[in-house]
């Protein structure tokens, strides 16, 4: 209902003395007004990955293209970090980006959270060809083979 004329859609004529009426020009004539509130929500994802240190040569964005075996899951509101894991640098990072988010996005609600451990596998294959050593690697469940220095380009590929 409007405020100014109490829904009537039209006020008393200050002109005249009260005499006649005029249009309410707050609501039109309509007696009503309709008042919203504008309500923007906004998500986000932030996403933080550890890759343990895994004393090799190979980089370790290639395990972006590959899957592993999801070892450890938690999704929660709030998780807590991940203590005692058998590679301490794993529970060192855990407890970090835990208290990083925490003190990062206090402005923000958060829905939920997850934390999860996937193991990626990872062999290093060392081979003599014309006597000279070379490496490659085989690596996630999808069994993907890398070689930084494969000695023949030309006629042999790794399948």
């Amino acid at each position: 209902m409007c405020f100014a004329c109490g829904g009537m859609g039209r006020n008393t004529c200050l002109l005249c003395g009260g005499s006649g009426y005029q249009r309410c020009t707050t609501c039109c004539s309509q007696g009503e007004i309709v008042r919203y509130i504008l309500l923007t929500v906004k998500w986000e994802n932030h996403n933080f990955e550890f890759i343990a240190d895994h004393k090799s040569d190979f980089k370790s964005k290639r395990f972006k293209k590959v899957t592993g075996e999801n070892i450890f899951s938690d999704e929660q509101q709030m998780v807590t970090p991940v203590a005692s894991f058998p590679e301490p640098s794993v529970s060192e990072a855990s407890e970090n980006v835990i208290s990083q988010h925490r003190a990062t996005f206090t402005n923000s609600k958060i829905l939920q959270q997850r934390h999860s451990i996937e193991w990626l596998p990872l062999t290093r294959v060392t081979y003599t060809w014309h006597n000279a050593e070379y490496d490659y690697y085989v690596y996630g469940t999808e069994n993907r083979a890398y070689a930084k220095n494969y000695p023949r380009i030309c006629c042999c590929t790794i399948m």
